[in-house]
């Protein structure tokens, strides 16, 4: 325990009272925390045991090769990455040659295995090292303070001095580094000071605040020249967001769109609080809906030009969207409906033509016709399809002579309608559409025959035999 508090006194006795720098608080404090590392007790052969035998107390003798080590080891790892940081070359030319020679001593007098003269030296170098970097720190925060203080006179040769002193203690400070660029700005900044007196006597606003912007970027804390900003660029401001909206409002008298949304656009930017932006901005979209209506009641009429009836829908639609109350789209609208409807039904009919022969079909495809005859001029695409729908109710109404041949021997019969009976030829009378014949004869299978007898010929011909034996 004795060598333990002696290795400390020791060690505390390097730390010089003024070291008030974090850096070299961290050092010493580790220093400390490897000597209680360094001194865990180790058994030597004499040992001293009491005469019952219950304890036995450890003595270590210090190792001065082990305690170079640490101390060199902590100079090298601490202490030295600290001192390189300083340009000590040129702020104290001999103090750097001394401690360059230390180092060397040093490590020579280890090598040499004189390890108590190399634990003096590594001692003193470390202990210099420290004073070193406490000097520098506060020479630092001198000049920094000095260079700060001339800034704000705007005296650049004293403050690049000071900046230039500082920067040899800690040559990679940001905050000296951001402080020396601002050192740099000061002739600029006078000249543009005298700039904007000039301005002022000549009452040029515009080149005023452009200067004045100018000097806030190389020295934003001028709260004179901010308020004065300002003030020039409200003044600015509101003459810009004028010619806009003027600009707008007369590109809507001229129905120029484009122009009207770039010119609301910039004034929105410029104060987008100004009632007057919701005012233009109604009048771009009622300018806007206008417009559309016009195309797509454009496009309606080429589209009924063309009697494509479909897009004539869309586009009427789309009109009526635009001018609900518009009574002319929307009895055309109405137009392009009934036409569309009755194109559609009649399609239907005539896909499955066969059916007009039923009186219900037949009654539903003419009133088709008649509801259609007021709008003919107006489609012809419904035209020809009325004309077709007409054409096949009269066909599929129309009976067409029908000549059944067979062997004399088979009894034939139309299913639904009744029996013909067993003849070598006979020829009847039937309506265009799909019908069933069918043919018996003893031994043999029934033969059934299925026929459409077409609506666009003037008579059909067909065979029924029972031939296949049982």
């Amino acid at each position: 325990m004795v060598v333990l508090l002696l290795y400390l006194t020791t060690n505390f006795k390097l730390v010089d009272k003024r070291e008030s720098e974090k850096s070299v608080v961290v050092a010493v404090q580790r220093d400390i925390e490897k000597s209680f590392a360094n001194i865990a007790p180790q058994p030597i052969s004499s040992t001293i045991a009491d005469t019952n035998q219950e304890e036995n107390t450890f003595f270590t003798i210090e190792d001065p090769r082990q305690n170079y080590l640490d101390i060199y080891a902590g100079f090298k790892n601490e202490i030295k990455p600290a001192l390189n940081i300083i340009d000590l070359k040129n702020w104290d030319s001999p103090l750097f040659n001394n401690i360059d020679v230390l180092e060397k001593e040093a490590v020579q007098a280890f090598a040499e295995s004189k390890y108590d003269k190399a634990n003096n030296i590594i001692k003193k170098l470390s202990q210099l090292a420290k004073n070193t970097i406490v000097r520098s720190q506060n020479a630092f925060g001198e000049s920094m303070e000095k260079a700060e203080n001339a800034l704000q006179e705007l005296h650049y040769e004293e403050a690049k001095l000071a900046i230039e002193n500082a920067l040899i203690h800690d040559p990679g400070s940001l905050k000296a580094k951001v402080l020396a660029q601002e050192i740099e700005y000061i002739p600029q900044i006078l000249e543009l000071e005298e700039a904007i007196r000039a301005t002022q006597v000549e009452n040029n606003t515009s080149k005023e605040l452009q200067y004045i912007e100018a000097l806030l970027n190389l020295n934003p804390s001028r709260t004179e020249l901010r308020q004065r900003a300002a003030t020039l660029r409200a003044q600015g401001l509101n003459a810009r967001y004028s010619r806009h909206i003027k600009k707008a409002y007369h590109a809507i008298d001229t129905r120029d769109l484009l122009t009207a949304k770039t010119e609301i656009s910039k004034a929105k930017e410029l104060i987008p609080s100004r009632k007057e932006n919701g005012q233009v901005t109604t009048a771009i979209a009622e300018l806007e809906s206008q417009i559309r209506f016009e195309l797509r009641s454009a496009s309606a009429e080429k589209a009924i030009a063309m009697d494509d009836w479909e897009n004539a829908s869309k586009e009427l639609l789309l009109a009526i969207n635009e001018r609900p109350s518009d009574k002319t789209v929307t009895d055309l609208l109405n137009t392009a409906k009934q036409i569309l409807a009755l194109i559609q039904d009649m399609k239907i009919l005539l896909a499955k033509p066969y059916r007009l022969s039923n009186e219900l079909v037949k009654t539903k495809a003419t009133i088709s016709t008649i509801k259609a005859e007021s709008l003919l001029n107006q489609s012809p695409s419904l035209k020809a399809l009325s004309k077709e729908l007409n054409s096949a109710i009269t066909a599929v109404n129309t009976p067409i002579e029908v000549k059944i041949v067979s062997d004399g021997q088979t009894a034939i019969s139309l299913r639904g309608i009744g029996t013909i009976g067993t003849v070598t030829f006979k020829i009847i009378e039937l309506k265009p559409g799909p019908y069933m014949f069918e043919g018996k004869r003893n031994g043999y299978k029934s033969k059934i025959v299925e026929v459409i007898v077409p609506m666009d010929k003037p008579y059909y011909q067909l065979r029924v035999v029972a031939d296949e034996r049982i």
